[in-house]
């Protein structure tokens, strides 16, 4: 599995290898055409967090050595494998850039300036790309031979280790005011329960003098009732005494209006229950024909909701299957072009231009045609257009310092040599006076063509557009053309 370190430097080596479009177009429009900062900062975020971990196991080795599990990984270790991931990093980023000091700085602020590093991970890309700068000389050669990336490493991990110690202390400062505070609550909550608890003895204790209360004047009323009942009993019985027959006409009267009076009671209690019975039986029914409606309309809402979704379905899908059918359709057409006209395209796109009226060579045939469906041979031409066939490998040669090599030579030359080749007898453009000759020895245009060697001038930027596409879409125009 490939680590994250690993990972940087293939993304920085590709970001900051030398093609042949950026030494025509020379080395700043390279920077804006052909680098991906933004994958390279999204790996060294990640890159970052490891280094951070590696430091924090460092930081605590001696909280953690007696920790089970401790003996498995040797935590003394981390500030090594820092070591080794930092160098690997901060040598790619050097040997990337060919040494040289501007393109290393303006390529690292791109990459610092991407979304996905920001807050502590920006700043510390920021530092990184300073401290490089710092260790690189005016030298470029020197830059890539012999660069000391270890003196520049330990600087790093003893800034890494010092940011950890003041994290660790402020961690142990909130953690112990966090404890405090715990403790704080804890002994308040303790103080709450015990009031509580006196409250509520004391309350049980009034409710039980109360309770004792009731129960005495129940007790007092009791007796006076009992005392009042024996004189009646005995004024009762005087009165009976005293008049037989009028105690016996007065039973009978009383027994009637007792009897008439139950009569009563019972019938209003019979009249209560019936209107109860009533009133719970419509509440009943009122509720159960709500819930009815309510499950009607639920049902409802929820079938137009089901036909909806399927309705929509049912026209996404077929939507779906027309665009499919139409990209389907234009690929083909666009493939059958491209394959028919790639062969003789890059066969007569090979052929060399005419030479000019007293050139040398002018006199003679044209250089044999090269056809493009073969092979690519290893080697070329040493300055990218002319010169010597050599193979450039392992970044001690290069096509990008082709005008140093000629400034010896003469600015005439360079002058010259970009003047365009005459146009073929019957081309576009063979009529009428020639175009300026460009003077190589001025500032390089932002601005190139558009497939590399042909179009309309554009600027790349941002890795949105490219030369490397050329040939696509070349064919592609033209194919829509005929």
């Amino acid at each position: 599995m490939v680590s994250n370190t690993q990972l940087v430097v293939v993304c920085i080596a590709a970001c900051l290898s030398v093609s042949c479009e950026s030494a025509v177009l020379g080395q700043r429009s390279f920077l804006e055409n052909g680098m991906q900062p933004d994958v390279v900062a999204k790996t060294l975020s990640a890159v970052q967090g490891e280094w951070k971990a590696q430091v924090a196991i460092f930081a605590d080795c001696d909280k953690t050595a007696n920790l089970p599990g401790s003996p498995i990984v040797n935590c003394k270790d981390a500030q090594g494998s820092f070591a080794k991931s930092c160098s690997t990093i901060t040598n790619a980023i050097v040997q990337g850039s060919g040494g040289d000091k501007d393109i290393m700085s303006e390529y690292m602020g791109d990459v610092c300036k991407q979304r996905s590093l920001s807050g502590w991970h920006q700043k510390e890309c920021t530092s990184m790309a300073l401290s490089i700068g710092k260790s690189m000389s005016a030298d470029k050669y020197l830059n890539r031979m012999s660069f000391n990336s270890g003196s520049l490493c330990n600087t790093v991990w003893a800034q890494l280790l010092a940011e950890r110690t003041q994290e660790v202390a402020k961690e142990k400062a909130l953690q112990e005011v966090a404890d405090k505070k715990a403790a704080e609550e804890a002994a308040e909550e303790e103080r709450a329960q015990v009031e509580a608890q006196k409250k509520e003895e004391e309350q049980k204790k009034a409710e039980q003098a109360e309770h004792e209360k009731q129960e005495a004047a129940a007790k007092a009323a009791e007796a006076k009732a009992k005392v009042a009942e024996a004189a009646a009993q005995a004024a009762e019985k005087k009165a009976q005494a005293e008049a037989a027959k009028q105690a016996s006409a007065e039973k009978e009267a009383e027994l009637a209006a007792a009897t008439e009076k139950q009569e009563a009671v019972r019938k209003a209690a019979a009249e209560k229950v019936a209107a109860d019975k009533l009133t719970s039986e419509k509440a009943a029914a009122e509720k159960a024909a709500a819930e009815k409606v309510a499950a009607e309309k639920a049902a409802a809402d929820k079938a137009t909701a089901e036909k909806a979704a399927a309705e929509k379905a049912a026209t996404d899908k077929a939507t779906a299957e027309k665009a499919t059918s139409a990209k389907e359709t234009a690929a083909k057409v666009v493939a059958k072009t491209v394959a028919k006209n790639t062969a003789k395209f890059l066969v007569s796109a090979a052929a060399p231009a005419a030479a000019a009226a007293g050139a040398p060579g002018a006199g003679a045939p044209g250089g044999a045609v090269e056809n493009l469906n073969d092979k690519m041979p290893l080697k070329a031409a040493e300055q990218g257009f002319t010169g010597k066939k050599v193979q450039h490998a392992d970044g001690k040669t290069a096509a990008a310092d082709w005008q140093n090599e000629y400034a010896t030579k003469g600015a005439s030359f360079l002058v010259s040599a970009a003047g365009p080749a005459p146009a073929a007898a019957g081309a576009p453009g063979a009529a009428g006076a020639p175009a300026a000759p460009i003077d190589l020895n001025k500032k390089m245009p932002l601005k190139a063509a558009e497939q590399g060697f042909t179009g309309k001038p554009v600027k790349h930027a941002d890795g949105k557009t490219a030369a490397s596409d050329w040939q696509k879409e070349y064919l592609l125009l033209h194919a829509t053309k005929k």
